[in-house]
C-alpha cells in the first residue's frame, strides 16, 4: 500500500491496482477507536477521524485546513508547540516525536483536560506529515485522584490507629518482605516504614533474642495454614522493650497463585504489664491477708492466755480489723493504684476518730502518690498512730490535735521521703504508750520490713513523737517490687 494512498478520501476514484488497499486503509483509519489528527508542517489540519470528532466536539469538516494550535492546544502551549514543529523541520529532531506524553488539551466548548499524545512523522510525495494519536485520560486521571484520596484518608485512618497495618509477600527463596507499612508504625516502633520496605531495617533485626527462633517457625505456619496471631517482644531502636502481638492472614490472588500476606501490629505492653500486675497483685492481697490474720491471731493469742477477758485487748483486736479494713477500701476504690498520702491520713482519721477528730489534724505537705505496697504499710502505722491519739493523746476531747507533714529530702545521689508526725496534748498532761503493746510494735516494725525505712518513737513535750524516713522509690514503686517479688524484666 502507498503512503500516498493512506490519506486520499473514501470516495476518490483511484487506479484499480490499489483500490483494495486503499479502502482497507480508509476503513481502518476511520473505525479507529482512539482518536487520530494528522497536521503537515505548518500545523494545519489534514485528517480528522471520527474518534477525533466525538473527543474535542469538532466535525471533520469544521478543522480541515484549520490551525490546530488554535483549535484544541491550550494558549500557554501554542508557542512550543509551533517552535517544536520548527525545529523539527530544520534539524529532524523534536522531544515529542515517537514517544508518549501526557498533557492538556481543550475541548470545543472551552474546557481543558488531559491526554496521552503519541506523536509519529511520516513523508508523503514530499510533503511532510505528523501523525497524533490521542487518549483521554479525564477518567483515569479522576481514578487516580479518587485513588490518592482514598489512600491518604486511609493513612490519616492507619496513621491514628493502635495498630500498624503492613502487607508482605513471599519471595521465591521463602523469605518475607514488606511490600507496604502503614506510617505510625515510626510512632509505635520508632522505624521508617520505607526502611522495612527497601529492607535497609530487617524485621528479624528487633525481634528479642528470645522470641526470635518462635517467631520464625509461627512465620512458616501461617504461610502454610492462612492465618495465625502470635505474640513476642521486640527491642526498638530507642532500645525500648515492647510485647506486641502479631495478627496474619494469607491471601491468593492471579493466575500463579500469588500469596501475600495481611497483617496488624499491636503494641500490647501495657496488656502485659497489667496481667502481670494482677497476678502480682493476687500474690500480694495473698500475702497482705496472710499478714493481717498474723496480726489478728497475735491479739488472739494474748486474749486466749489471759486469766480474764480483756475488754481492751477485744476493742484493739477490732480497731486494727477495721483499720486493716479501711486501708484495703481506700486502695480497692483506686483500682490498686497509687493513692495520695494526705487521702490515706484524711480517709484513716475520719474512719477511725471521726469529724470532729480530722478537724484537729494540721496536715502539711506536697501531693505525694504512694504505690499500694507502701499505702498498705504506711497506712496501718499511721491507723496505729490514730488510735493511739484518740485514745490517749492529740486526738482526745481535751487534745490539741496532730501535726502531719511530709517532706521529700535528698542525700547525694538518694531520695527520701521524710514523714512527720506530732501530737499536742493541754499543758501538764502527757501521752503514753507502751512499748510492749502490739499496736506499738506494728509502728516501730512495719516500716523497716516492708518498705526499708527507718523510724523514731518518743514522747515529745508531753505528745507522741513520730518520724519515718523511707527511700522514695519504695514508696512509688509498683506492687511487689519493694522486696523484690517481681522484677522489670519478668514484665519486659
Amino acid at each position: 500500500m502507498s503512503r500516498k494512498s493512506f490519506f486520499k478520501e473514501k470516495d476518490r476514484k483511484l487506479p484499480d491496482s490499489t483500490s483494495v488497499d486503499d479502502g482497507i486503509a480508509a476503513a481502518v483509519y476511520r473505525c479507529l477507536l482512539d482518536p487520530m489528527i494528522v497536521i503537515d508542517s505548518d500545523g494545519l489540519v489534514v485528517e480528522f477521524n471520527s474518534a477525533a470528532e466525538d473527543l474535542f466536539g469538532y466535525s471533520r469538516e469544521q478543522v480541515k485546513g484549520e490551525l490546530l494550535a488554535d483549535l484544541i492546544i491550550p494558549k500557554e502551549m501554542r508557542e512550543a508547540h509551533a517552535n517544536g514543529i520548527k525545529h523539527f523541520m530544520k534539524t529532524g529532531e523534536g522531544p515529542v516525536i515517537g514517544k508518549r506524553i501526557e498533557i492538556e488539551a481543550i475541548r470545543k466548548d472551552g474546557v481543558r483536560f488531559p491526554v496521552e499524545l503519541g506523536v509519529a512523522h511520516t513523508s508523503i510525495d514530499e510533503k511532510e506529515l505528523f501523525v497524533a494519536v490521542i487518549r483521554d485520560l479525564s477518567a483515569e486521571k479522576l481514578l487516580e485522584a479518587e485513588n490518592v484520596r482514598v489512600r491518604r484518608y486511609l493513612d490519616l485512618i492507619m496513621g491514628n490507629s493502635p495498630s500498624v497495618f503492613y502487607l508482605l509477600s513471599q519471595e521465591p527463596g521463602g523469605e518475607s518482605v514488606f511490600k507496604w507499612v502503614s506510617p505510625n508504625i515510626k510512632e509505635i516502633l520508632g522505624i521508617d516504614p520505607d526502611d522495612l520496605i527497601l529492607q535497609k531495617v530487617e524485621m528479624s533485626s528487633l525481634v528479642h533474642e528470645n522470641n526470635l527462633d518462635q517467631v520464625r517457625e509461627y512465620q512458616d505456619e501461617i504461610w502454610d495454614s492462612g492465618e495465625g496471631s502470635f505474640e513476642y517482644r521486640v527491642m526498638t531502636p530507642d532500645s525500648r522493650s515492647l510485647w506486641v502481638r502479631d495478627t496474619q492472614r494469607v491471601l491468593s490472588h492471579g493466575a500463579d497463585d500469588v500469596k501475600e500476606i495481611v497483617g496488624t501490629l499491636q503494641d500490647i505492653t501495657e496488656t502485659r504489664v497489667g496481667e502481670e500486675r494482677e497476678r502480682t497483685l493476687r500474690r500480694e492481697l495473698d500475702h497482705r491477708v496472710k499478714n493481717n490474720l498474723q496480726i489478728i491471731l497475735g491479739v488472739c493469742d494474748k486474749a486466749a492466755i489471759s486469766d480474764v477477758l480483756d475488754k481492751n485487748l477485744m476493742v484493739g483486736l477490732a480497731a486494727r480489723i477495721r483499720s486493716m479494713s479501711l486501708v484495703h477500701q481506700l486502695l480497692a476504690d483506686g483500682g490498686w493504684r497509687p493513692i495520695d498520702l494526705g487521702e490515706v491520713i484524711r480517709q484513716g482519721v475520719l474512719g477511725l476518730a471521726g469529724e470532729e477528730a480530722w478537724a484537729k489534724v494540721r496536715m502539711k505537705g506536697n501531693e505525694l502518690a504512694v504505690g499500694v505496697d507502701a499505702a498498705m504499710t504506711l497506712g496501718s502505722v499511721i491507723n496505729e498512730l490514730i488510735t493511739n491519739a484518740s485514745k490517749y493523746g492529740g486526738l482526745t476531747p481535751d487534745g490539741q490535735g496532730v501535726d502531719v507533714s511530709w517532706v521529700i529530702q535528698v542525700r547525694g545521689d538518694d531520695a527520701f521521703m521524710k514523714l512527720d508526725w506530732q501530737e499536742s496534748v493541754p499543758s501538764g498532761s502527757e501521752a503514753s504508750f507502751d512499748r510492749r503493746s502490739f499496736g506499738i510494735q506494728l509502728i516501730e516494725s512495719m516500716i523497716p520490713y516492708e518498705l526499708d525505712g527507718e523510724v523514731v518513737l518518743d514522747v515529745v513535750d508531753g505528745g507522741v513523737s513520730f518520724q519515718a524516713t523511707v527511700p522514695l522509690e519504695n514508696c512509688t514503686i509498683d506492687i511487689g517490687r519493694v522486696r523484690g517479688r517481681i522484677r522489670d524484666e519478668d514484665v519486659h
